[in-house]
């Protein structure tokens, strides 16, 4: 049976993406019962449905690895970075294990390309407009660039966690779903090396200002993070002169992080004024000092437009480390 979609001429190659024929006849466009009418619901002309609503704390369970990507902005890149495909180029013996599973991404803020890391790979098509207002829905695009797209299969919503704001951290408006977010399944399609790989992964977007989500939701549940990754987060590509991000390295053995990936500057020795004023927050909710890990740094490559990003094995650190 023809399911007919109100989809409009500059849209159609969506919808031709996503599988749904044009009647020559009736001049329109139509999807039939064996497809997924979810993936057509932004044309079906009918208000959209309420989202269903999940417990962070249920999907982290359900995966066996997690990746937390503080201060993410409009960057999804990473969903194609940590991946196997991306890795083949590793020694076996350096090769990460296990790969996340899962993907959390915070910022507090719902603006995309405020730096320059933004701008300069501006994807050429992306719908976090509609994350950002909360709309987004299958068949919407996170991201498309070059050889590689990234869309949103289904969506649930995380339900509020009522979690803080660290307000002399921020320099930005905060977003109206603050402490709201969403759960979805993207599928990544991208061309590496001349092959085409296509695959799907979780990732959940958190509308949350970083050290509150870190102090009020990761250390208050116990929550494992394998691994880290600090890119756009102030002193990497772009971002506040209030904290560079460094306390996230302090933050690594209270959260059990394995892995940690960094733009070049985590060994920096004096810390922003905001990075010791996370760290106290840090401290304070953990009840006394963080447990301490040191890096050490096995591989560096180009995270996009030959800026590098350096990859840190965490390990026990002794006291005769310094």
């Amino acid at each position: 049976m023809k399911h007919y979609i109100e989809c409009p001429y500059s849209e159609k190659e969506d919808a031709k993406t996503l599988g749904a024929r044009w009647d020559k006849e009736a001049k329109k466009w139509y999807y039939t019962d064996e497809q997924d009418p979810s993936l057509f619901s932004r044309w079906s002309g009918q208000p959209a449905e309420p989202l269903e609503q999940v417990y962070l704390l249920d999907v982290i369970a359900a995966h066996r690895s997690v990746c937390w990507y503080p201060s993410a902005g409009s960057d999804f890149r990473l969903l194609g970075y940590l991946t196997k495909y991306n890795l083949e180029g590793f020694d076996e013996d350096k090769r990460p294990s296990p790969l996340p599973d899962l993907f959390i991404l915070t910022d507090y803020s719902a603006e995309k390309y405020v730096n320059y890391a933004d701008q300069l790979l501006c994807p050429r098509r992306s719908d976090f407009d509609k994350l950002a207002k909360g709309t987004i829905r299958p068949g919407d695009v996170l991201f498309e660039q070059y050889r590689t797209l990234l869309r949103v299969k289904s969506v649930k919503a995380i339900k509020p966690l009522g979690i803080g704001c660290t307000e002399k951290l921020i320099n930005r408006q905060t977003s109206e779903l603050y402490g709201q977010g969403f759960l979805m399944r993207v599928e990544v399609n991208c061309n590496m090396d001349g092959e085409r790989v296509r695959y799907q992964c979780d990732t959940v977007y958190l509308f949350a200002e970083n050290t509150s989500f870190a102090s009020d939701f990761l250390i208050k549940n116990k929550v494992r993070i394998d691994w880290i990754v600090k890119i756009r987060y102030g002193g990497g590509f772009g971002g506040s002169q209030d904290t560079d991000g460094l306390w996230l390295a302090e933050l690594a053995g209270a959260l059990g992080t394995k892995y940690f990936i960094s733009s070049p500057g985590l060994s920096r020795s004096s810390p922003f004024g905001g990075d010791e004023q996370a760290l106290e927050i840090m401290r304070k909710v953990y009840g006394g000092d963080l447990p301490k890990v040191k890096f050490v740094s096995f591989a560096s490559t180009e995270w996009y437009d030959k800026q590098i990003a350096v990859w840190y094995k965490t390990a026990e650190r002794n006291d005769t480390d310094e």
